[in-house]
């Protein structure tokens, strides 16, 4: 008996990769506002902060969206972490060719001709082997 028959199974479909490659996304996008926010911070102190104490409450209210921002961010970042394993544990569970398809394609998050390009299959070719390995992960047969 295979290692991968005693393990317990997981099931993910379709929806739970496509949330954990938005999440990441949002993350990402987060951290640049962040970045924006400080950049902003930095050059309004430079510029309004040493001369008046209106220059200082703005300044004040760009740090306050910073720090909440980098609040949201530490949560998305969790939930990253969390669903990361799970559809790690996921593709684990499939052929080579096939983990490595859906890495590319959600974990990556490349695009359908960027995928079939770094397979070397065309595009219509690598949808139709991701809809049969999207069967494969949500039915447990690996």
């Amino acid at each position: 008996m295979s290692s991968k028959m005693t393990a317990a199974t997981i099931s993910i479909g379709k929806h739970e990769l496509e949330e954990y490659l938005n999440l990441v996304r949002e993350a990402a996008e987060l951290e640049e506002d962040i970045k924006d926010l400080e950049t902003r911070s930095q050059a309004r102190f430079w510029t309004e902060g040493r001369r008046s104490s209106f220059g200082r409450d703005r300044i004040g209210n760009l740090v306050a969206k910073i720090v909440e921002l980098q609040s949201l961010l530490e949560r998305k970042q969790a939930d990253i972490l969390q669903k990361r394993l799970l559809v790690e544990r996921a593709i684990e569970e499939l052929e080579p060719g096939d983990r490595r398809l859906i890495r590319l394609r959600y974990v990556r998050g490349l695009a359908w001709n960027e995928v079939a390009e770094a397979l070397g299959y065309c595009t219509r070719q690598v949808i139709r082997i991701h809809q049969q390995v999207l069967h494969k992960m949500s039915t447990n047969v690996a």
